[in-house]
């Protein structure tokens, strides 16, 4: 308790020290300006207003292969390349940059040198003998003409007095597939924001969160304190991108933070101020001209994942009607109170459903799970509903989809017209009924009774509650999905309504 006490008192004098030294398109004190040496200015369009709206991105038409080089079961090593660009040189420029990270990497995976945090000195030295690593380049986001590369270390040390020191650390690449130009954290928003404020307040949300939440919310990562003022990050700051938001990496490069062997990740969601879309895109050559492959008829989009930091939870307890209930409720801030509304009256129908039942059977517990998420423009809202009768398990599901101002979607309305959906959707029920060893008969579901969810890249199916299994007591549904790809995203509204 002391401990949250005394971070608490440092997080309100560092949101005063924000608040002093950070003004809008200022930068903090004692930051150095981004190298510009791999920055082409000419190819980073300007004077982009908020707000933006990146509802989905453009999957970049490249290959990403995998070069394994792990020799020893204990330390993994592994690093990727890409294939598919027109511009051979730029392609090639991208590759080494990769490759020569990799390398530099390599040095702290076999213990040449001690992992560059504070305190690791003490634990290690060149001649420690490192007992396991895995070292591993990866994609983190490849779309709209931008590749985020990740590169992770992860091991222990093997050391008499602690036995074993276990460290990781993280290096970000972040390319512009047009110029092969690495580019920085003030290139990835609005002109007309202030970056490294809206990173600033992400981090002291984070450090916030941090002390109010108990300690098993954040196991992974045991350290993470202020231990200095907090003057605010420099535009050079470690971040990569991801489909769900822009993922700030506090390590060994932010001395103001205590982070022990390790680093800890802050994520600024997809808001109306990231402009991935109308940075980056090549807009005249379109989105596929810097591609070997031929791609001119179909684009492969993917909605983005709106990260929420917060989600107003609610766990309830309660007897009612001689049902004994199990109530959790869960849904972003930002959805409109049409939305909330709609949430707590599917709580009071699916209360009376149950009670009209026990009129005559008597429940002896009914479990409600309700949440909403929001995917790109739309709201998916879901329950899930269990419940037993006579100790005959029910399992009741149904999502919703709505637009961002609440209005309703129906199935029929993310495809065009005369398109058969039913057929493809048919088809991986199917599937899933034969994976799964089910003994129903495709024949007698009703597909005018299945609800959706959107996701990422697929749309996830949910059929009503059947006895699916032969001797199954309970009741359960049908759950698959289908790849917008396999709809054909020619066939496909969702992306053009908002």
């Amino acid at each position: 308790m002391l401990r949250f006490s005394k971070l608490v008192v440092v997080l309100i004098s560092t949101g005063m020290l924000l608040t002093a030294c950070i003004s809008p398109k200022s930068t903090p004190p004692n930051a150095q300006p981004v190298s510009q040496s791999s920055v082409n200015p000419a190819s980073q369009p300007n004077n982009i207003v908020s707000p933006v709206a990146t509802s989905y991105v453009v999957d970049n038409l490249i290959e990403i292969e995998t070069i394994n080089e792990t020799t020893e079961e204990n330390h993994q090593r592994s690093y990727i390349q890409i294939r598919g660009l027109k511009n051979q040189a730029i392609e090639n420029k991208i590759n080494k940059q990769i490759e020569d990270l990799y390398r530099q990497m390599l040095v702290y995976a076999s213990g040449e040198k001690v992992v560059p945090y504070r305190g690791a000195a003490a634990i290690a030295t060149p001649d420690t003998e490192v007992d396991y690593s895995y070292l591993s380049i990866s994609s983190d986001f490849n779309s709209n003409q931008v590749l985020s590369v990740v590169a992770s270390l992860s091991g222990a040390y093997k050391n008499p007095e602690v036995h074993f020191a276990n460290f990781s650390m993280v290096e970000t690449l972040n390319f512009n597939l047009v110029t092969g130009d690495t580019f920085g954290l003030q290139q990835v928003f609005a002109d007309d924001v202030n970056e490294l404020e809206i990173a600033n307040e992400a981090i002291l949300a984070y450090l916030k969160r941090r002390s109010l939440t108990p300690d098993f919310d954040f196991d992974y990562y045991a350290n993470f304190e202020l231990i200095a003022p907090f003057r605010g990050i420099k535009p050079d700051q470690k971040f990569y991108l991801t489909n769900h938001g822009v993922n700030l990496v506090i390590d060994y490069d932010n001395p103001e933070f205590h982070v022990g062997l390790s680093h800890v990740t802050v994520t600024i969601p997809y808001y109306e101020y990231v402009a991935i879309t109308e940075r980056f895109i090549d807009r005249e050559y379109g989105t596929d001209s810097i591609y070997t492959q031929d791609s001119s008829s179909v684009q492969r989009k993917r909605f983005l994942n709106d990260f929420q930091h917060e989600v107003k939870r609610e766990n309830l307890s309660y007897e009612k009607n001689g049902v004994q209930w199990y109530v959790t409720t869960g849904y972003p801030p930002n959805i409109s109170n049409e939305l909330v509304e709609f949430i707590h009256k599917l709580k009071v129908q699916k209360e009376n459903e149950v009670t009209i039942e026990s009129h005559t059977e008597s429940p002896m517990y009914a479990e409600l799970n309700l949440y909403a998420f929001r995917m790109g423009p739309y709201v998916n809202i879901s329950y899930h509903l269990y419940y037993a009768i006579d100790d005959k398990p029910l399992w009741q599901e149904k999502n919703y989809v709505f637009t961002h101002n609440g209005q309703r979607i129906e199935l029929e309305d993310l495809f065009v017209e005369g398109y058969d959906y039913r057929g493809v959707m048919q088809k991986h029920m199917l599937q899933s009924i034969n994976n799964y060893g089910m003994s129903i008969n495709i024949d007698t579901v009703d597909l005018e009774d299945i609800s959706f969810t959107i996701n990422d890249t697929h749309v996830s199916f949910a059929t009503s509650a059947y006895t699916t299994y032969q001797n199954e007591v309970g009741m359960t549904p049908i759950h698959f999905s289908v790849s917008y790809e396999e709809f054909g995203f020619e066939f496909l509204k969702l992306f053009s309504m908002q």
